[in-house]
């Protein structure tokens, strides 16, 4: 019951995250290729796939590989 935001709008994952992939429903969100999509950040907490997948914000952080790339940003 994860999901992530396309275009601000909820798309749920399909089927488990594996070798750096997620799949996920697009049915009825209107996007297209290269556009942005929020796993966690400003608008979605990562205490809200934390909390879906049973574990903690710091194993979700700490699990993304080397290969995604990554923006930091600074307040």
């Amino acid at each position: 019951h994860a999901y992530c935001l396309v275009n601000g709008q909820k798309a749920k994952y399909v089927g488990n995250i594996c070798m750096d992939v997620a799949l996920i429903d697009v049915t009825d969100i209107p996007c297209k290729e290269g556009d942005s999509v929020e796993i966690f950040g400003e608008h979605l907490p990562v205490t809200t796939l934390s909390d879906v997948l049973g574990t903690i914000p710091y194993e979700l952080l700490t699990g993304v590989s080397n290969r995604v790339k990554k923006v930091y940003v600074m307040d």
